[in-house]
């Protein structure tokens, strides 16, 4: 439960592109904030340009009281707060210093959100030799995740395809 009197860390979910914005405004109205941000190499045109980029998107974290929930939820940008049931989320100190952690170091990183990509959640292919192919996701582990059913025959054909290269249809 968040508290009236002490502040605690709570995540916001913000419309998409909005996190460095959201960051910035409230940081600028006197809030902790934090969006985990990595340095990675990328594409740009021919050359190649470091950026910092948002590790988790859509996501801003502050420090609040409970009597700036309203406030903050009120920004423009910010979509809602991450809630367990009625009360928002309180995201642990250790859990924002192992996303600092995270942020700060040189691995490449791959991020996944738990709740999205479960086995037999319908997918379509984003990128690749089967862009915009549709099918299922079976398996959670790498070796053939994805499937394509042939219902007429009552066949399923199965491929591994990394799971950043699908999305959920909804």
């Amino acid at each position: 439960m968040l508290n009236d009197v002490f502040s605690q860390w709570v995540a916001f979910v913000t419309k998409p592109r909005a996190e460095k914005k959201i960051y910035e405004r409230l940081r600028n109205k006197g809030y902790t904030v934090y969006v985990p941000l990595q340095r990675q190499l990328r594409k740009s045109g021919n050359t190649k340009v470091w950026r910092d980029m948002v590790l988790i998107p859509s996501y801003v974290f502050a420090k609040i009281q409970k009597k700036d929930l309203f406030h903050i939820h009120a920004e423009e940008g910010v979509a809602y707060v991450v809630k367990c049931g009625e009360e928002p989320s309180i995201i642990h100190e250790e859990e924002i210093n192992t996303l600092k952690l995270l942020a700060d170091s040189k691995e490449k990183l791959w991020i996944h959100n738990m709740e999205s990509l479960k086995k037999g959640c319908r997918v379509r292919v984003l990128a690749g030799l089967f862009e915009g192919q549709e099918g299922y996701l079976i398996s959670d582990c790498k070796e053939g995740n994805f499937a394509v059913k042939i219902d007429s025959i009552r066949y399923m054909i199965s491929l591994n395809i990394d799971k950043e290269l699908l999305e959920i249809i909804e």
